[in-house]
């Protein structure tokens, strides 16, 4: 599953004491049976869909818990579901927006995809219906704070 060979990436990879932002949809760490070796600051969207903040307090909020992130880690549930809802949360559309386009204070560094196959063939999914890929193979992307 690509959440689990996210996690076990993170782990490889990730210096130990950095700190990770994450919708906690990956288990990370504790949460996947490995050692605690970096600190997780959670990044609650469902408080973003669920409160009638203003823009500027989402903005805050996004700022707020990425501040002290080294690492930013999600699936790509949220923002594709974002990505469809620009006028609804255009706060959130636009840190999405920024952040793939890389103009955010964030590099992707490493992207974990798995598609359905057999032996050596690879069936493309792309266009299946969303719920297939989340459920059972979601894209995850891990992203480093860039050094200023």
């Amino acid at each position: 599953h690509t959440k689990t060979q996210a996690s076990e990436w993170v782990h490889d990879h990730v210096p130990w004491g950095a700190t990770i932002a994450t919708d906690h949809s990956i288990p990370l760490g504790e949460r996947n049976g490995l050692a605690p070796i970096f600190r997780e600051e959670y990044l609650d969207f469902g408080y973003l869909f669920d409160h009638p903040l203003a823009e500027s307090e989402k903005e805050a909020y996004l700022k707020e818990r990425l501040g002290g992130a080294d690492f930013l880690v999600l699936s790509e549930e949220t923002p594709i579901y974002f990505s469809r809802a620009e006028k609804t949360y255009p706060a959130e559309w636009r840190f999405f927006d920024d952040l793939f386009a890389g103009r955010g204070d964030f590099d992707l560094v490493r992207t974990i995809r798995s598609r359905p196959g057999i032996g050596r063939w690879e069936i493309g999914d792309d266009a299946a219906e969303l719920s297939w890929r989340f459920f059972d193979h979601p894209v995850v992307y891990v992203f480093e704070k860039r050094r200023q």
